[in-house]
């Protein structure tokens, strides 16, 4: 398993990427386009810690599911 399929690193990556869109987003006239990535983000950090707590260490589910979406 490489360091790009490393489920805490994804993790961790998209855990970084949401607090830097909620600390981007403005006060007033939020962007639809930012609003849709939050809840992309916020569903597959969700998806990648549901494995995690399910003993399923692979990402294979969690990608079928971004790629769906």
């Amino acid at each position: 398993m490489n360091h790009a399929d490393d489920p805490v690193a994804r993790l961790a990556r998209l855990r970084q990427e949401r607090a830097e869109l909620v600390a981007s987003l403005p006060a007033h006239s939020v962007p639809a386009a930012m609003l849709i990535r939050l809840e992309d983000l916020d569903e597959e950090i969700a998806a990648l810690e549901r494995s995690w707590q399910d003993g399923d260490f692979s990402t294979a589910e969690t990608d079928r599911q971004v790629a769906v979406d």
